[in-house]
């Protein structure tokens, strides 16, 4: 049994159930734990749950004998620095009443006759009763499983109910216990290992695809995509030691189209050296999803775009590196240079803009960091100039659109202690190459400046 409670660490105790699967395949939690954990009832609970079955019918004889099994049962438990109590017994009812009661770190039980002089001497808690039955038993003179057998099981019925002659009948091992085994998520991996090394490029690719089919086959059965591909390959050292060659590739967005994953993983696997002798490869998937059905469009073009959207990412992600990319967040402002921000690909926007109060306005396709100063003649203040000189060249407009007027926040402006609010008018013109350019004049200080254009 840990030293801990259940209600910090139930989970801690599943992962150590799925460990102890080394041992025998057929591991399980108490079935009174499992009900709290559902019912949100784990603090009420008593310690002596924090327990685990194994079935280890057949498996002792992997470990030459039960003494060997349960020597090494102690030992890797105690690696992981928990203190255990073990029982084995024909009778779960009965394997669990000797592990908590019996004072003993290890109980060992061969057959179902001994069973009631095993369990006679413990206390009638033992059983896994209630504690009113508990008392109850107390009250008539009968604190042990042996008072308990000594009296006919028609009393029993009669006077405590059939819970406990229902405990009772687990612990010798009259009636079978139904328990809920844990089944522990398989890797979903392949490998192979070769007699003699591949030494072609062409080979440890031909091998890698082959892994990577037989990975995706797996997720595809249990229908599932992954995040994360995973290659490691066994290869030899020029001082004939050998080391693991890994490459990892985590995608965007997870897919389960084979034809993209091995267009995505292609330059990863390109990458490993095959010169010096390859003896071993493996392809792992992890950070796995299940696959859950998309509602789709008529015409399917617009999924369609999402998913072709997705794979373009999935590539620059795994190039690149998810690190470098940067992906565009709306923001709540009339200026355009604060309308937006850069976050990372993953991050996720806060709160949903209302896109209502976002203008319809026709936008440059780019917009300058800063907006660049210009001198302008204009004729009148609200017509487009028509004449600038930008970046020391004069240019003469053709046309132009506007004005547009955009102004700051005057509350932010306010909240900030500054007594003047930016206001813009904008204009879209077109100078005498044909190029068309956002440009504004500054309310406030009367000057010109190019902030955007159409490329």
């Amino acid at each position: 049994m840990p030293d801990w409670h259940l209600d910090k660490g139930f989970k801690e105790l599943c992962k150590l159930a799925v460990w102890a699967n080394r041992f025998t395949p057929l591991v399980a939690l108490d079935n009174e734990a499992l009900q709290a954990y559902k019912r949100s009832a784990l603090p009420g609970l008593s310690p002596l749950h924090n327990g685990i079955t194994l079935e280890i019918s057949g498996t002792e004889k992997l470990f030459q004998g039960e003494s060997n099994l349960t020597a090494k049962i102690e030992e890797a438990f105690a690696r992981r620095n928990c203190r255990v109590r073990m029982a084995i017994a024909p009778a779960f009812g009965a394997s669990w009443a000797l592990s908590r009661y019996a004072g003993s770190k290890v109980v060992s039980i061969s057959s179902q006759a001994d069973l009631k002089g095993a369990l006679a001497p413990l206390p009638a808690a033992a059983l896994r009763i209630d504690h009113r039955t508990v008392l109850s038993l107390k009250e008539v003179g009968i604190e042990t499983i042996g008072g308990v057998l000594a009296l006919p099981f028609k009393t029993l019925l009669r006077r405590f109910g059939a819970e406990l002659l229902s405990r009772l009948d687990a612990a010798l091992g009259h009636s079978s216990e139904a328990l809920h085994y844990i089944k522990p998520r398989l890797p979903f991996s392949a490998c192979k290992r070769f007699n003699s090394p591949l030494i072609t490029q062409e080979s440890l690719l031909a091998v890698i695809l082959e892994l990577l089919c037989r990975v995706l086959q797996l997720l595809s059965v249990q229908n599932r995509k992954a995040h994360r591909f995973v290659i490691e390959a066994e290869r030899v050292n020029l001082d004939c030691s050998r080391s693991v060659i890994t490459k990892e590739a985590s995608l965007y967005k997870a897919s389960k189209k084979a034809a993209h994953i091995k267009s995505v993983l292609l330059p990863f696997v390109e990458s490993i050296q095959a010169a010096q002798g390859i003896y071993a490869v493996r392809v792992t998937a992890r950070n796995t999803l299940q696959v859950h059905a998309a509602q789709g469009e008529i015409g399917g073009g617009q999924t369609d775009n999402y998913e072709l959207f997705d794979e373009l990412l999935n590539h620059f992600t795994t190039r690149l590196g998810g690190q470098n990319l940067r992906k565009i967040l709306l923001k709540a402002s009339f200026l355009p240079e604060r309308a937006f921000d850069f976050a990372e690909l993953h991050a996720k926007q806060d709160s949903a803009p209302d896109l209502g109060r976002y203008p319809s306005s026709d936008r440059p396709s780019f917009l300058f960091g800063t907006p660049q100063s210009i001198s302008a003649i204009a004729m009148l203040p609200d017509r487009p100039p028509s004449l600038i000189t930008w970046r020391g060249q004069r240019l003469k407009l053709l046309s132009g659109f506007g004005p547009e007027r955009i102004g700051e926040e005057w509350w932010l402006a306010v909240v900030g202690g500054d007594v003047s609010v930016t206001q813009r008018d904008y204009f879209k013109v077109q100078d005498q190459s044909g190029r068309w350019l956002w440009i504004f004049r500054d309310l406030v200080s009367m000057q010109w400046f190019v902030h955007g254009m159409w490329v």
